[in-house]
């Protein structure tokens, strides 16, 4: 949904059970493309809401990794 953050159930079992063996990896840049399911309604106040639910992901694309940069010479 481009730019926007949400938060959504995931059902892809295949994806689940490569996160639980530590085979996929995500953190908080990464970003998934996926298959996604919207149901909206109307709660007891009258407010549009939606539920989001991953159905399948399709791909994973890695976010920016965070590297150590020595700005010291430490040879002193």
């Amino acid at each position: 949904m481009g730019d926007s953050t949400f938060f959504a159930n995931i059902t892809d079992e295949y994806f689940l059970k490569a996160v639980e063996k530590n085979e996929q990896q995500f953190g908080s840049t990464d970003t998934l493309k996926v298959k996604l399911k919207t149901e909206q309604y109307l709660d007891k106040n009258g407010k549009l809401k939606s539920d989001y639910t991953v159905t399948k992901v399709l791909d994973h694309i890695k976010g920016s990794e965070e590297i150590e940069l020595d700005l010291f010479d430490n040879n002193d």
